[in-house]
């Protein structure tokens, strides 16, 4: 239960009787998954005050009249203070992990986490589509916490900053948890463009909709979404094809839709977006072309998974490769991209999935999502992984998958799918139908070196696969089914848990590789400049 005191004393010379004591209680709490707001206000005053006004005329208040005074003001300030702090909580118990705060040793899942029902906000008499919302502090900015990177490499800072009111074709979240995802960690690290700062990362989340601005139709208050950063709206000619998922906004730190920001300090300096989403503040505006709808039903430490890592592995093998059932998969890198793209390629059928890693730990963990053999990239001897897996497959991989982000690795993976090849005996061509499929992030300006005769006569593929080939909208949805109806496994990705003041220590976690995943709760308590 939160509780506010206040005690407001008033009085003075005014003829020798002069004093007034009003006291205020203000609280609430959670009961059967609803908010309960209780105000108590106590007012009294003692003698009167006498007002000498022009001439010898006197006028007395009587005491009464002044206690009441008191005790009505006192009230109305306590109810106002007590629906600012129900405004927005939506989680049973506030922030935290629910005792399931994850160490470093193990990866061991925790367990999911539900939300209790949204609490939709009166309006008078108004729908609240389309941004028509008559509860004063919708049209107002928000001030929320927000873990912001302000220099390149170094600990985020938990700072206040202020979140503007949703424009046209927008809308106002409340962040109820996020994870961490490396590509947070690759632009942190980065200095110079596109690295900006300071800046509020994050990308992978869930929310409830808090407001919305003009022009929104599919969303109302109280909606719960996951913010994915590839947009999906549904009217470019990219958007509307089933050959690509690349909606033809590119990518800025700003607001794609006219250029500017949403957040900014304490003093009025701007705060730069990251993919659209930017989930490690209490508060965020997101266009609606990356906002997908989900049941609430869904755990929120679950779905938040789908909004880039899990997405991106499972979608690669299956729409963007398309393995088929009986093949056999290569993949390089056993992160969570990596062991994402082994579930979906069991989820496909794939009967062999190697994995290669230089952490022999990760077979063990790889075996929970299909990974059948391991290839330890440091224990080849005068071999390259290459050839290893060439000889274990009889003539390579069916379809290898690049899930570091290095050049190197491309090319190594490149040469391990299955190529055009000769027969002796009897003599003839065996088709080369390997496909390499590159998921990792590089550093801007890696290259990659082919000769023009490998790529015409080994007859291979290789391509690229920005969120699986997923579409955000359509694709996302059936992910979360599949997870509902215990085909898709989520939960062994998250390994820990934290509060949102503890989320550099999810950085720490990441970069030591001692987890998959660590999901960050945010708090309920915001302020309303």
């Amino acid at each position: 239960m939160d509780v506010v005191v206040m005690v407001i004393c008033g009085g003075g010379q005014c003829g020798g009787r002069r004093l007034l004591v009003a006291v205020g209680v203000g609280g609430h709490w959670w009961a059967e998954d609803r908010p309960v707001v209780v105000v108590v206000a106590v007012g009294f005053g003692l003698g009167g005050c006498r007002w000498r006004r022009s001439g010898s005329r006197q006028r007395v208040l009587p005491s009464a009249t002044i206690g009441y005074i008191g005790l009505w003001w006192v009230f109305m300030r306590g109810l106002r203070l007590a629906r600012r702090m129900v405004c927005g909580d939506v989680v049973a118990g506030g922030s935290g992990c629910n005792g399931q705060i994850g160490g470093c040793g193990g990866v061991n899942a925790v367990k999911p986490r539900q939300i209790i029902p949204t609490v939709r906000q009166r309006t008078s008499g108004r729908n609240v589509r389309g941004g028509e919302t008559a509860v004063p502090h919708r049209r107002k900015p928000i001030r929320c916490r927000a873990a912001v990177a302000r220099r390149a490499g170094e600990p985020l800072v938990m700072e206040e900053v202020v979140v503007a009111p949703p424009s046209s074709h927008e809308v106002r979240i409340k962040i109820i948890c996020t994870s961490l995802c490396y590509s947070d960690i690759t632009f942190w690290k980065m200095k110079d463009p596109p690295g900006y700062f300071p800046r509020i990362l994050g990308h992978e989340a869930y929310g409830v909709v808090e407001s919305v601005g003009e022009n929104v139709a599919d969303l109302t208050e109280g909606d719960t979404v996951i913010p994915i950063f590839l947009p999906d709206c549904g009217e470019c000619t990219d958007c509307r094809s089933k050959k690509s998922n690349l909606c033809t906004k590119l990518v800025s730190p700003w607001m794609h839709r006219d250029e500017t920001s949403r957040f900014t300090d304490l003093n009025g300096d701007t705060v730069y977006h990251f993919l659209y989403v930017s989930s490690f503040s209490e508060y965020t505006v997101v266009d609606i072309a990356h906002l997908t709808k989900v049941d609430p039903a869904i755990p929120p430490n679950r779905a938040c998974l789908l909004s880039c890592g899990v997405s991106t592995g499972v979608g690669a093998a299956w729409r963007t490769a398309k393995v088929e059932g009986g093949s056999s998969v290569a993949i390089f890198g056993l992160g969570a991209i990596g062991l994402a793209v082994a579930e979906g390629a069991r989820l496909c059928g794939a009967t062999r999935i190697i994995g290669v890693d230089v952490n022999p730990d990760k077979f063990e963990i790889g075996k929970k999502f299909g990974v059948t053999d391991f290839v330890n990239s440091r224990e080849c001897g005068n071999r390259s992984v290459s050839q290893v897996i060439i000889e274990m497959t009889d003539g390579g991989a069916d379809y290898c998958f690049e899930c570091v982000g290095l050049s190197s690795l491309v090319r190594e993976a490149y040469d391990t799918c299955r190529k055009l090849s000769l027969s002796l005996s009897p003599p003839l061509l065996l088709p080369g139908w390997g496909k390499t499929v590159v998921l990792g992030v590089d550093k801007p300006g890696s290259q990659l070196n082919f000769s023009s005769s490998e790529v015409l006569l080994h007859g291979k593929t290789l391509s690229g696969s920005l969120f699986g080939g997923l579409k955000p909208k359509s694709d996302v949805p059936i992910l979360l089914k599949r997870y509902m109806d215990k085909e898709l496994r989520l939960d062994e990705f998250v390994t820990h848990e934290v509060s949102f003041e503890d989320i550099n220590k999810a950085f720490d976690l990441l970069l030591a590789g001692k987890g998959l995943r660590c999901v960050i709760w945010m708090d309920s308590y915001v302020k309303f400049p």
